[in-house]
């Protein structure tokens, strides 16, 4: 609200010296995960453009002013995510945030670090940061490395591939020339490529897959196995939170 936001300008403008502005810069980013900001006083504009020409480009920092639409932090995000001597928990914070922002620049920097990545869980994390975007750069390096994915990764590739028109026709036109198996394409993803309603894709379902239609057994089991697993333990709220905006806030939005 825009009581907070005051309240967030005059702590930031009461910070007695450089450790207490990095501490509030932390609580106040954590406190602005997940949100999209559409209106920023000009009290807090201020207080950011004062902390960015003062203080270190630290994470915490880029993430913050990014989440305000401070004009210079996407660029610095960018080129933090990059840089040699950041962690990997530094980095997958801010590939988070870049796909969460739809900052499109940094799509070239995403797709070069997914040629030249060999670990598992790291692809995961590249590749759902790409479906959140919609250049056919990104669905195009991930047809191209598709091969060199492993099981696991290609599923979420294919996951990815299933929620763009350009994307999902490539993918099929794959198919129809055998450089790709259709087996590879689950139901569930053949149905949402499906809901796409692209006249191209349709003939190319057809041409593979005949009439998909999902039956009322195949929900019924679907459901049951998802109570089945929600009933298995309490859950983690957290990360709970971090595989929503990396597998589905891309479609869906919470308000």
């Amino acid at each position: 609200s825009d009581q907070n936001f005051e309240t967030a300008a005059q702590l930031l403008a009461m910070a007695p010296g450089p450790e207490f502005v990095d501490q509030l810069l932390k609580g106040m980013e954590a406190g602005l995960q997940g949100d999209r900001v559409t209106r920023i006083p000009e009290s807090l504009q201020k207080q950011v453009e004062s902390v960015w020409n003062a203080r270190p480009r630290t994470p915490s920092l880029v993430s913050f002013a990014l989440r305000l639409g401070h004009p210079a932090a996407a660029e610095a995000a960018v080129n933090s995510l990059s840089a040699p001597r950041i962690s990997a928990a530094e980095r997958k914070s801010l590939l988070q945030l870049l796909a969460e922002r739809r900052v499109e620049t940094a799509v070239p920097v995403i797709t070069a670090m997914l040629k030249s990545e060999k670990n598992d869980a790291a692809r995961l994390d590249l590749i759902n940061a790409l479906s959140q975007f919609s250049t056919a750069e990104a669905g195009q390096t991930i047809l191209e490395l598709f091969p060199t994915f492993s099981a696991k990764t290609r599923a979420a590739a294919v996951n990815a591939l299933s929620t763009r028109v350009e994307w999902a026709r490539s993918m099929l036109e794959r198919v129809d020339r055998g450089q790709l198996k259709k087996e590879q394409i689950s139901v569930s993803n053949l149905l949402a490529i499906q809901r796409l309603a692209d006249p191209h894709i349709e003939k190319l379902l057809k041409k593979h897959w005949g009439n998909l239609r999902a039956s009322q057994g195949d929900k019924e089991e679907l459901i049951r196995n998802i109570r089945t697993t929600l009933t298995r333990s309490p859950g983690d709220a957290a990360k709970g939170r971090e595989t929503f905006k990396s597998l589905c806030a891309q479609c869906h939005t919470l308000h």
